[in-house]
């Protein structure tokens, strides 16, 4: 650092920002930047850049990068080009390959919003697979990480310019620290879960190489961390015997201003149009999350199932989220499922606020959460929640909602018949929103403001 300049420098890595597929760590890192953008202009202690691919930018020209008319040199910006890439692709596939594709594959229950077939030949389904994994970008980014290596001259200039500019590197996720190995400057490290160590069952094998190369990075640095809960503070503490005043319990937020009680809506047409499905009030439970051992699936599928045995109510099991991994064991009980149990795939956050709200309840009975954000989304749109008795999930509801055994079937089951009396959601969905006021994102950027200031000074 310049010793003349008395501000404090902080880079943090943003490439997680304009992620398209998103998912809790871009959540996660989305808000705390545009939390961070208005707290620096209060603060005159710290200057913050974000670090784009190989480009930085000034965390206060935030606003003109996002609109797409920054003055930092775009014609030489690769992200751009990767950018404009990426969206040709997507014009490609989603306007002459998906239409094509359509009129072949059988559209059965499962919804064509995920670009894949759970019937039918293996051989066109893994084609249809190929489609997909290219309509969700998990070929980009390692693209784009071989063509970086190709940029050696420009990547070695970027590692001395952060060396004599920065104080502080902020990494919201361990993999993408290993960007930084051969730069000597405090890290600091946001931890989010360490379940590829706790439960490797759960992973693939690539996954958790890549998250515990990142964390061993990480402590060959003596990195700072952040952890989202106290539960996963105690597990990585656990785990990796990281000193207790290395680490701070910083938790997550909610946006309270579009996740509520969502009450326009886009229409039957278009939930029929898009996915097949009429959106009801209280005629579905619901399932968020990615297709992946970790969320406990087959469970809630199984419990609903059983539900259904005991009761005449004409309800639905809707179950929205990602493809995910391992997930064989998933696909094969949707294919023998009840016609009641509809997947919609992928869903646009757009939509999320609307059907979280028009849910009867939110059935999440994962094995293992960091946190839970989609607890709390749920609970902000005053739809009350069905949870995992472990890890974060507890400490992230407070008690509010129905604990269960992610074991027991029976259990969930039980809690679903519950959440059928209108009078228990009620006082359910009241309580939920008293708990939402205790996370925000401004609170997590503020003490993750505050957390910068005391690393930097203790490291005087």
């Amino acid at each position: 650092m310049n010793k003349k300049n008395k501000k404090y420098r902080i880079l943090v890595e943003a490439s997680k920002y304009y992620q398209e597929k998103t998912d809790g760590v871009q959540r996660y890192l989305k808000n705390l930047i545009d939390q961070l953008y208005a707290l620096q202009f209060k603060n005159n202690d710290i200057e913050i850049d974000l670090l784009f691919g190989k480009n930085i930018f000034s965390l206060k020209d935030l606003n003109l990068y996002v609109e797409g008319i920054s003055e930092h040199d775009q014609n030489k910006n690769t992200e751009n080009f990767y950018w404009e890439l990426k969206q040709f692709r997507m014009g490609v596939i989603m306007n002459l390959i998906y239409p094509f594709l359509k009129m072949f594959y059988p559209q059965g229950k499962i919804n064509s919003s995920g670009l894949t077939a759970f019937s039918g030949n293996k051989y066109w389904n893994a084609f249809l697979d190929f489609v997909y994994n290219l309509y969700y970008s998990r070929y980009y980014p390692i693209m784009l990480t071989r063509l970086t290596r190709l940029g050696k001259g420009r990547y070695k200039k970027l590692i001395q310019k952060i060396e004599e500019n920065y104080d502080l590197i902020h990494v919201a996720l361990p993999q993408n620290a290993l960007f930084f190995e051969k730069i000597h400057l405090p890290l600091l490290v946001t931890l989010h879960d360490i379940s590829h160590m706790l439960f490797p069952d759960y992973h693939t094998k690539d996954n958790i190489k890549r998250s515990e190369k990142g964390i061993q990075l990480c402590l060959a640095k003596k990195a700072d961390y952040i952890a989202v809960s106290t539960s996963t503070l105690k597990d990585i503490i656990h785990q990796y015997d990281i000193p207790e005043d290395k680490i701070k319990k910083i938790g997550e937020g909610v946006d309270t201003e579009w996740f509520n009680a969502f009450e326009e809506c886009f229409g039957d047409d278009y939930w029929n149009d898009i996915y097949n499905f009429k959106l009801e009030e209280n005629k579905y439970f619901l399932c968020l999350g990615t297709l992946e051992p970790r969320k406990n699936l087959i469970s809630a599928i199984r419990a609903f199932e059983g539900l259904l045995q005991e009761t005449e109510d004409d309800i639905y099991l809707v179950i929205a989220g990602g493809k995910g991994w391992k997930n064989r064991d998933i696909k094969k009980e949707l294919k023998i499922s009840s016609d009641k149990i509809i997947f919609l795939g992928e869903v646009d956050d757009l939509l999320l606020p609307e059907i979280y709200t028009n849910a009867i309840a939110l059935i999440y009975p994962s094995f293992y959460e960091g946190f839970g954000l989609p607890l709390l989304e749920s609970m902000a749109c005053g739809t009350p929640v069905i949870y995992g008795n472990n890890s974060a999930m507890p400490e992230t509801v407070q008690g509010v909602g129905i604990p269960v055994n992610p074991h027991s079937v029976e259990e969930i089951k039980k809690a679903l018949f519950q959440m059928l009396d209108q009078n228990v959601r009620n006082e359910l969905a009241r309580k939920g929103i008293q708990v939402v006021r205790n996370f925000t994102w401004k609170k997590m950027a503020e003490n993750t403001f505050d957390y910068y200031l005391e690393i930097l000074n203790r490291r005087k």
